[in-house]
């Protein structure tokens, strides 16, 4: 009965109540507007911390996905072409690795030497965004790149020579210090240091671990990507995903995820206090109009969906409100983004910056909206109940 009647009876009368009762409407639905909007800046907000901490991480030097591979393992110019010649990749750094002795007027300091292309390297690179000192090294030139910490135990300066010895060739070469960064993590600025490679022979490269870290852009689908990459390599070589070689940082993601989600339920919570309290008090001011409707005939089934009905309406345009104002304020907020410098300058998983951008994602607009409804009509069940259980002699009297 009730659905059959539902478009010619139910929806027109709860629309006439909610238009009638303005107040009403415009009190439940300000909490609801309020609540939604910020439930979308808390998932945008969410969202912004764990793609900052994905492109510190990613963009320190491992990328979205990793090769090592070692000396004299198949062509990494081959493998390097192919990886390029996907239509989702960006880019992809080689590198060939070794350990070395770093002698300085100080001493010597046992290092680990990447020798990198140095444009493409500071381009896509974090550590030519931490050097605080002098710059990256010139292509063509004998120059080396120093940690923080690796220059002062060897008593190097910007300028400075220090002999680099290669023990793949067993000899030493002699560099001159173009910069010096600092990271905030020992294992970098104490034993990582950047040479280019155009300085070392075909030979010595032979003899080299070698490395590919690839980028993506933003909207690439990595996982994907990644295994269409490893189709075309040997079956003992493979890409590992960023997310396979951090596990600790997954988990802070997925930490951070569930955090969000308990806060969500929290506020909205609260919020929910608020618009049932709401829900009362209107409720009981419109008693008499309830009397009349169940002196006409109508059940108490009825009045209780009708109640229904009113705060469904109200609660599907109220939270498509707030979810319109939160995803502006989002838009705006990052458009300039929002410093955290000050709060992550020790945190490794900030080290390339501590600014965080709000991002608005498909599940940040469905949950805080299915939340929002949810709770409310559930703060809406008890003056239901309370109207449908009342005696119509009784609601008749009530002023």
């Amino acid at each position: 009965m009730i659905l059959k009647n539902f478009l010619s009876v139910w929806l027109p009368l709860a629309l006439r109540f909610v238009v009638r009762h303005r107040r009403k409407t415009i009190a439940t639905g300000s909490f609801i507007v309020v609540g939604t909007m910020v439930l979308v800046l808390i998932n945008a907000m969410t969202v912004g911390v764990n793609d900052t901490m994905v492109l510190n991480t990613t963009h320190l030097h491992f990328g979205h996905s990793f090769l090592d591979v070692p000396s004299e393992t198949f062509e990494v110019d081959t493998a390097r072409k192919h990886v390029l010649s996907m239509h989702d990749v960006d880019d992809v750094l080689l590198r060939y690795r070794f350990s070395s002795i770093v002698i300085g007027s100080a001493g010597s300091v046992p290092m680990v030497i990447y020798a990198v292309e140095p444009e493409k390297e500071s381009a896509r690179t974090a550590i030519s965004k931490r050097i605080i000192n002098g710059r990256y090294p010139a292509e063509g030139k004998d120059e080396i790149l120093l940690g923080s910490t690796g220059s002062r135990r060897s008593g190097s300066k910007v300028g400075d020579k220090v002999d680099l010895y290669i023990d793949i060739s067993d000899r030493t070469g002699t560099y001159t210090v173009s910069g010096i960064y600092e990271t905030g993590i020992d294992r970098y600025d104490e034993g990582i240091a950047f040479i280019p490679s155009s300085q070392l022979s075909e030979k010595d490269k032979a003899g080299m671990d070698a490395e590919l870290s690839v980028f993506f852009p933003v909207t690439a689908d990595i996982m994907a990507e990644t295994q269409m990459i490893n189709r075309h390599l040997p079956p003992e070589q493979g890409f590992a995903r960023w997310d396979e070689m951090l596990p600790d940082l997954v988990q802070l993601v997925d930490m951070n995820e569930v955090s969000m989600r308990i806060i969500m339920i929290l506020v909205f919570g609260l919020v929910g206090f608020g618009i049932s309290n709401n829900f009362i008090l209107t409720t009981v001011e419109r008693f008499r109009e309830f009397g009349i409707l169940k002196a006409m005939g109508v059940t108490p089934r009825e009045l209780v969906f009708l109640v229904f009905l009113e705060s469904f309406m109200i609660c599907i345009a109220a939270a498509a409100a707030g979810l319109v104002v939160g995803w502006a304020l989002t838009g705006i907020i990052a458009q300039f983004g929002i410093d955290l410098s000050h709060f992550t300058s020790h945190n490794r998983y900030f080290v390339v910056s501590g600014i965080i951008y709000p991002r608005i994602t498909a599940a940040g607009l469905y949950w805080p909206a299915m939340i929002a409804v949810f709770t409310s009509l559930v703060a809406s069940y008890l003056p239901a109940r309370i109207v449908s259980r009342k005696i119509t002699a009784e609601t008749l009297r009530f002023s």
